[in-house]
Formats: structure tokens, C-alpha cells, sequence
């Protein structure tokens, strides 16, 4: 049962290839709510649900600023749960589509951040493993790209890798072995 695996984030942070956030900064908490809040507007938007009414102030700064980075960019699918039952992990990737003036089209994963410092080698692991996901038989071909959604504007960080998707197989790999020792006979406990 897929409820029962990790996500990606999950993976991520107890393997080490996050940046730890504790829970209990306000600052951070606060950091964490509007990225959800931004997330769930994208989502809204893009369902075509959207209030047309004004955001809370916190969101809309960055709301507009996903609205700028979308002139570059048409997604088609957003938040699109993914997941693999050989390494038993699943996760929710942002959004997949391409960019709009890049002829021949080529389909691209994006991750959004809302923050002013985002950790990009979490970012690069993350979107290698919703690439895998998503795109099994040819993960490395996939280019991903972070979205550093601010209050002022966005960037776009390239998080291509051609060995992010390796790493984090093994690194999911070695989250099952911790908990269940190793695999014998060929099947998982």
C-alpha cells in the first residue's frame, strides 16, 4: 500500500541530503505555511478554481511572481502524485510541462520554493527522484529545474544531474534496509 512508503521529502531529510528545518521556529514555520499556501494556489490557478479575489498579503507576492515564471512555461500536469513500487517511495511533483519558446518542445519537471535561499542540492535530489518516478524508463533524460518563487521576482536554478537519480535510489534503498535488514530470496519482507 502506497500510504504506507516514504516520501520523497521524507527520504531526503532522514538519509541526509536535506538541510534539516526544525519545526519549531516560528520563522520557519511561517516560511513553511505560505509555501503551501502559494503550492495550493498554483494548484487552484491552474485547475482554473482560483478565487479571482485578492490573496492573503504573505501569498500574493509570490503568486505573481509563478504568474511571471508562467509566461515562460505551460504546465500539464501540476501536482501530480507519482510513485514506484520497486523502491516503494512516492511523492508529489510540482509540475511537468515545457518551456513555451524552446522548439522542439521537451518535457521538463519544475519544483517550486519560496524562499529567498532554497537548498538546491535538496532541490536537484528531489526533482532526480520525481524524474525516476514519473519517467521510469528514462529518468536521466528528464531536465529539472527549481523555481525560486520571492516576493519580488523568481529565478530559475537548473538542478539537472546525471547522478542525482543514482544517489537517490540508493539512498532510498539504504531508508528500506534501515528498517528492514537486508533482502534475501530475491522478494521484500
Amino acid at each position: 500500500m502506497t500510504s504506507d512508503w516514504p516520501r520523497v521529502s521524507t527520504v531526503l531529510a532522514d538519509m541526509g541530503l536535506s538541510k534539516p528545518y526544525p519545526s519549531f521556529i516560528p520563522a520557519i514555520e511561517h516560511g513553511r505555511a505560505r509555501g503551501q499556501a502559494v503550492h495550493e494556489a498554483i494548484r487552484l490557478h491552474e485547475l482554473g478554481q482560483l478565487d479571482p479575489g485578492p490573496l492573503h498579503p504573505a501569498v500574493g507576492p509570490y503568486f505573481v511572481s509563478y504568474l511571471a515564471f508562467r509566461r515562460l512555461f505551460q504546465p500539464v500536469e501540476v501536482e501530480r502524485e507519482v510513485n514506484s513500487a520497486e523502491l516503494r517511495v512516492r511523492g508529489t511533483l510540482d509540475a511537468v510541462g515545457y518551456w513555451r519558446d524552446l522548439v522542439p518542445q521537451q518535457t521538463i519537471i519544475v519544483d517550486y520554493k519560496c524562499s529567498d535561499k532554497p537548498d538546491l542540492d535538496a532541490a536537484t535530489y528531489q526533482l532526480a527522484a520525481y524524474a525516476l518516478l514519473r519517467f521510469p524508463l528514462h529518468p536521466t533524460i528528464v531536465p529539472t529545474f527549481c523555481i525560486e518563487l520571492r516576493a519580488e521576482g523568481h529565478r530559475v536554478h537548473d538542478c539537472t544531474s546525471p547522478d542525482a537519480g543514482r544517489i537517490f535510489e540508493a539512498a532510498v534503498r539504504l531508508w528500506w534496509a534501515k528498517r528492514e535488514g537486508p533482502t534475501r530470496g530475491g522478494a521484500h519482507a
